[in-house]
This record gives structure tokens, C-alpha cells and sequence, in this order.
């Protein structure tokens, strides 16, 4: 999604034939050439959805929810390239409601960021995810686009997800009864309630 404030509604399981087909009938935004790799750093208390992804340490931050659908923020000032100063530091120790000493040499590399994590605060779990995406937009007047993710989750559970993600939550909320149609129910989490299941090594369905 492009930064900003968005709703968004995440379903896990089997998706049906039927209902890869309909995704597939959309409009192409955006395929990922080969399976991406994202590092979630995850304890109990934290509201905050926080991940390595490449060479950059994301912010994701939860608002409020109605049913299954989230509202959440994705600030472009929150997606904060290695290596991490002081003010990067501080604003993972407040996500994560922990107390972080200060490094004792900078940290210009995510490797270096979870080791140093796994020595100050063993608490924090990273879950690596690795998954392979494609999106699409439902054609709409809107602007921008209403978003439509299908991923494959290859790991840490083999599980398909549907994604619908704009800033307006009537939009997502209609493109989602459109698509869901006729079709089973998939189980409603986000990233933040799957990392957490993952992290006690419990299944999403």
C-alpha cells in the first residue's frame, strides 16, 4: 500500500479456485518478480507492526478497527534506512515497550540490528516470512485504486491471504462483499495477530 492511512481487511486459508479466478480478472498493479523476505521483530505487548524488509527498518502502526477491518498508518517517515541512528533506536524501543541500551558500535546492517537484539532483549522475536505477492486494483472511480493482494505465505506456514486495502473503509468493505460472494470464509488476521500465533509456533487455520 502507499503510504499514508488506510483500512484494510486480511484473510488467511484455502482460497477456491473460483475466487483466484475472480482476483485474476483485475487489473494487474504490481507482481513481486521473486518470493520477498520480511523480518517481523515481535513481542507480546507490542501495538506496532515492525519489520525488516530489505535494507530499511518499517513502521506500521495500528489506529483502530471496526469488525474485521483495521485501520492503520504507514508513515514514509517511518521507513528508515540502515544504518539506524539514536532517533531510529528510541522509536524501536517505544514500538516494541522495551528499554534498549545503546548500541556499542553503529549498526549499518539488519544482521547486525538482530543480533544485537538477541543479546539486549531476548524477548523480542524475530519471525522471518517469506511470501510471494501480486496485486491488483478493482476498477473504481476512486482515488487512489482499492488495492487487492493475493500472496502465497511459503513460510513459516505453507498458507494462502486475500488483502483489500484503501483509505476509505465503504470501498473496502464493498469490494470485499463483491469478492467474497458465494465463497467460504477465510480467517480475518493482520500481520501483527499472524507474527503473534507464528511466534508461539501456532497455526493461522
Amino acid at each position: 500500500m502507499a503510504f499514508g492511512q488506510h483500512w484494510e481487511w486480511r484473510g488467511f486459508g484455502d482460497i477456491p479456485t473460483a475466487l483466484r479466478r475472480r482476483v485474476a480478472q483485475l487489473p494487474l498493479w504490481y507482481q513481486s518478480p521473486i518470493p520477498s523476505v520480511d523480518v517481523y521483530l515481535w513481542c507480546p505487548q507490542t501495538r506496532v507492526n515492525v519489520k525488516l524488509r530489505g535494507e530499511a527498518l518499517k513502521f506500521k502502526r495500528f489506529i483502530t478497527r471496526e469488525g474485521p477491518f483495521e485501520c492503520w498508518l504507514e508513515d514514509e517517515a517511518e521507513l528508515i534506512p540502515f544504518p539506524l541512528g539514536q532517533e531510529a533506536m528510541a522509536m524501536l524501543a517505544q514500538a516494541l515497550s522495551c528499554s534498549l541500551p545503546a548500541p556499542d558500535h553503529l549498526l549499518t546492517r539488519p544482521d547486525m540490528l538482530l543480533q544485537y537484539l538477541h543479546r539486549v532483549a531476548p524477548n523480542i522475536r524475530a519471525i522471518t516470512v517469506r511470501k510471494e505477492r501480486i496485486l491488483h486494483h478493482y476498477p473504481t472511480p476512486a482515488t487512489p485504486p482499492v488495492i487487492v493482494e493475493l500472496t502465497e505465505i511459503l513460510s513459516p506456514q505453507t498458507i494462502s491471504s486475500l488483502a483489500i486495502e484503501h483509505p476509505r473503509l465503504d470501498l473496502v468493505q464493498a469490494v470485499r462483499a463483491e469478492l467474497m460472494q458465494g465463497m467460504p470464509e477465510l480467517s480475518a488476521y493482520s500481520y501483527l495477530e499472524a507474527v503473534g500465533r507464528w511466534a508461539h509456533e501456532q497455526l493461522l487455520v
